[in-house]
């Protein structure tokens, strides 16, 4: 299940994105599905949802788009370093 960027770029405003970000989550974890955050742009925003135990996000946060193959060698440079697993938790 999704979170979607149009909401979790609210969680800091006063708009309320913060609890719809909250029942997704929690709806999720009740149907035992993983949540994905997308459009994760601060830590700020990471840390609130690390708090509900979101454990998969993506966003500008992390990295900028780039070309698929800059990614795989990125991947593959995060692989062969011993403990550089991708995971916010």
């Amino acid at each position: 299940m999704a979170a979607s960027d149009a909401f979790v770029n609210q969680i800091n405003a006063e708009s309320g994105g913060a609890p719809i970000v909250a029942a997704i989550i929690g709806m999720a974890r009740s149907l035992k599905l993983r949540v994905v955050a997308e459009g994760v742009e601060s830590g700020a925003q990471l840390a609130f949802l690390q708090g509900l135990g979101c454990e998969q996000a993506q966003g500008y946060y992390f990295c900028r788009p780039v070309p698929a193959d800059d990614f795989v060698r990125y991947v593959q440079l995060r692989s062969s370093s011993p403990g550089s697993a991708i995971a916010l938790a």
